[in-house]
């Protein structure tokens, strides 16, 4: 497994960790804030399958941008599950070569 491949499973989990966390407790917000609280739960994890989905693609930046979107996700009380989303986004967007090799020799190996 590549550390792309790592990265993009670990965007998809991320998102259904967020999603079974924020939407459970939609009912409990109140309702001055339900439509912020019920964007923030849909865009989030949205956020997350977009970055895995980019990651994948060698767009390296974009995906960690999408990655810190992601962490807006409430997870209320658990605000730890955030914490990898936040350490990987701000990777990939600040040092993005160490983090992941080139697109480009991952498709030289796998076409040998």
């Amino acid at each position: 497994m590549t550390r792309r491949q790592a990265i993009a499973i670990g965007s998809c989990v991320w998102a259904a960790v967020g999603a079974a966390v924020a939407f459970p407790a939609l009912g409990s917000a109140g309702s001055d804030a339900r439509v912020i609280v019920g964007l923030a739960s849909t865009f989030g994890p949205l956020a997350a399958v977009a970055a895995a989905w980019l990651v994948v693609r060698g767009h390296d930046r974009a995906a960690g941008a999408l990655l810190l979107v992601s962490v807006l996700t409430p997870t209320y009380f658990a605000y730890v599950l955030n914490l990898p989303a936040l350490g990987v986004g701000l990777a990939l967007v600040v040092v993005r070569r160490e983090i992941v090799e080139p697109l480009s020799r991952e498709l030289d190996a796998y076409a040998r």
